[in-house]
């Protein structure tokens, strides 16, 4: 596959675009700062070109939580430049896969884009489904392998809470707490990186 690349502008090729991939949380500045710098590193590891990003729901311009920075400079991964960003329906219309830490980030997406609905996952279920139907195959695009993913799940399901879906938010606990949080975000990421992109899959995504 291509080189690796994070938060720069997608590179163009013969198939398509970069992936952009979208990491959710409610104020960006603890899980999905996490997230999206686990991600990155995962993706670069895979040798994956891609632009990964994440937003939350109040507000701009806030630095990540201290914490958050120790437990992933721990990890070799400096989230300490990140400032918080305010969700926009430019930015989760742009992703091809947007991933929220809870249940109730699916909801509150919905809100800024509904039409959204089948390329939204909290990234538990991202991962139970990804390991349900098996990794994306050596021909199909990125957009029929998040298609499969969704296939069978009901937008009604969002009213019923569901913690089990959740990624607890550390916020306000010791640091211990927060490298938790980022060892169990490593290992769901790490695993829908090799089951999204496998070796031979198409590492760009169509242009319409």
């Amino acid at each position: 596959m291509a080189g690796t690349t994070t938060e720069q502008a997608p590179a163009a090729g013969a198939r398509g675009r970069a992936p952009q991939l979208l990491v959710v949380c409610t104020a960006n500045v603890c899980r999905s700062p996490m997230a999206r710098g686990i991600l990155a590193r995962r993706l670069r590891d895979a040798d994956v070109m891609a632009k990964v990003r994440s937003s939350g729901f109040l507000g701009s311009g806030h630095a990540p939580a201290k914490e958050a920075v120790a437990a992933l400079a721990e990890m070799g991964i400096d989230i300490s430049p990140h400032r918080s960003r305010s969700t926009s329906r430019v930015m989760v219309q742009g992703a091809d896969v947007v991933i929220a830490m809870e249940r109730q980030h699916v909801r509150d997406l919905m809100g800024v884009e509904m039409s959204a609905w089948p390329r939204v996952f909290p990234l538990r279920s991202l991962v139970e489904r990804a390991q349900q139907i098996g990794e994306r195959h050596g021909d199909e695009e990125l957009p029929s392998w998040i298609e499969r993913l969704h296939h069978g799940r009901k937008a009604a399901d969002l009213l019923v809470a569901d913690a089990s879906e959740d990624i607890a938010d550390p916020i306000g606990l010791p640091l211990s707490e927060f490298r938790s949080t980022a060892r169990e975000l490593d290992r769901l990421l790490s695993t829908f990186v090799q089951m999204a992109f496998p070796p031979g899959a198409p590492p760009t995504v169509p242009v319409d």
